[in-house]
């Protein structure tokens, strides 16, 4: 079962995304819009930096945490 994630404040997502760069910045997955992504997913994006799934929107679309900007991104998109 995946754990639940909760953050009450910019503060304590800006907290847990330092102690994700500390402490993992091998394990992140490479952001690409055609991948399928999960809450607290620690992701690296080229233009954005590292940061975190904050929430699932729908099946194509997330809110992603990162250090300087929150922003909505594609997910299960296809170029088809």
């Amino acid at each position: 079962m995946k754990k639940l994630y909760s953050w009450k404040s910019k503060a304590g997502q800006k907290d847990y995304l330092e102690r994700l760069k500390k402490n993992n910045t091998e394990s992140a997955i490479e952001y690409d819009k055609s991948k399928n992504f999960d809450l607290g997913d620690y992701i690296h994006h080229d233009k954005f930096g590292y940061g975190f799934i904050l929430k699932v929107m729908n099946q194509t679309k997330v809110e992603v945490f990162f250090a300087d900007v929150q922003r909505i991104m594609l997910q299960n998109w296809s170029n088809k």
